[in-house]
């Protein structure tokens, strides 16, 4: 039924019968509720309150841009109370006037006394002087050098260009130095040495001798050296390789017109004779031995006289044989060998040996000769006489 007819007023007309205004009612004797606000379906939207800053933006910074003004204009007038003071400052306008009279065009005043000027003359003068008696002198003799002297030093550059060429190792002679190296080690026979070995000619016969009473035994190669590892020294070059059983052997090489080619005598220590025959034979005349050698103290029999000797312990490779080898001291040979057993006690010089021929001993044999500081023999590897080797050292 509508509402009309029920006689229930709508909830607008209930809305606008209700009072706006707090009155008391009798009944109740206290104030009356305020008017309940009209209900809407449409979402309300609350505006959000956005203060006004400007107001007080005006306000905050109309103090601060004054303040800076009047500083401003405070720190102006100090500049300029400065500057007025700096112009009228006595220093700067003595300085200013000097500024003025140095500039061009205007005529400047010395300020070197009469003196002062006449020694920087005579200073000039002597310079002056100087400088033509050296481009006079450079006319004649070129550089302050004579036309000797250019020429030695242009040898010994020379010469120094030659080690430095002779000194370096190709790339090819690194990959023949190896491979030679290899066939000598793996060689089967003493016949494969013959195509691999320097002066095969002469050391024939003695490789012959030698395997005979030592059979020759090819090796397992394991490692060979690189080509930082092989040492060089003109037309000589050494490498250590590694065989079976890790035994390492030093392989003595030289540069041949034939290639490079391994030294067999200073491979097994061979001399001019076996050290067998050598000692069975006690030859008087000097003969070319391979030799460990060390300084020794051992004076008896055939050189009982330290006074006038010096001892050296000889031994041969692998120390299979030992002998006792002296030299009179104050000779060359003595001073040699003192001076290289002084860097290394034990060297391995090859050098000439003899009996005396009235020797009485079994094991005693004098040194005549240092023919090498190693035990590879050429004539680049020779010992020769230095001026400095002939003052003999102090004797003990």
């Amino acid at each position: 039924m509508p509402d009309d007819a029920t006689g229930n007023p709508s909830p607008e007309d209930h809305d606008e019968a209700m009072p706006t205004s707090p009155q008391r009612t009798a009944e109740s004797g206290g104030a009356a509720r305020p008017p309940r606000p009209k209900e809407s379906w449409e979402p309300q939207v609350r505006e959000l309150r956005r203060p006004d800053f400007a107001p007080r933006l005006t306000k905050t910074t109309d103090l601060p841009t004054k303040v800076a003004t009047e500083r401003q204009k405070s720190k102006l007038g100090e500049h300029r109370a400065a500057a007025i003071h700096w112009e009228q400052d006595p220093a700067r306008q003595n300085e200013d006037e000097a500024d003025e009279s140095s500039s061009p065009g205007t005529p400047q005043a010395s300020g070197l006394s009469r003196g002062q000027i006449m020694s920087l003359s005579i200073l000039g003068v002597m310079v002056i002087g100087l400088g033509a008696a050296w481009f006079a002198k450079s006319l004649l003799v070129g550089d302050g050098t004579t036309r000797a002297k250019q020429a030695a030093m242009a040898s010994k550059a020379a010469q120094e260009a030659a080690i430095v060429a002779a000194a370096s190792l190709t790339d090819a002679e690194f990959a023949q130095a190896t491979q030679v190296m290899r066939s000598f080690l793996e060689a089967l026979t003493i016949e494969d040495l013959r195509a691999v070995v320097r002066e095969p000619e002469r050391v024939w016969p003695l490789i012959e001798q030698h395997h005979r009473s030592t059979p020759w035994k090819p090796f397992v190669v394991r490692r060979l050296p690189t080509r930082s590892e092989m040492q060089l020294n003109r037309d000589l070059l050494a490498g250590v390789a590694e065989v079976n059983d890790f035994q390492r052997l030093v392989i003595a090489m030289q540069r041949t017109p034939a290639g490079i080619r391994v030294d067999w005598e200073s491979f097994t220590g061979q001399g001019e004779m076996s050290w067998d025959d050598f000692l069975a034979q006690r030859p008087t005349t000097p003969v070319l031995m391979r030799v460990s050698l060390q300084p020794e103290d051992y004076y008896n029999r055939d050189f009982p006289n330290s006074a006038t000797h010096a001892c050296f312990r000889l031994a041969s490779r692998g120390d299979t044989h030992l002998l006792y080898g002296y030299v009179p001291r104050g000779q060359l040979v003595h001073t040699q060998l003192v001076a290289r057993t002084r860097i290394n006690p034990r060297s391995l010089p090859t050098v000439r040996l003899r009996f005396l021929p009235d020797a009485t001993s079994q094991d005693q044999v004098e040194i005549t000769e240092l023919v090498a500081d190693g035990w590879l023999v050429s004539e680049g590897s020779k010992v020769r006489a230095d001026v400095s080797e002939l003052t003999p050292p102090a004797t003990k």
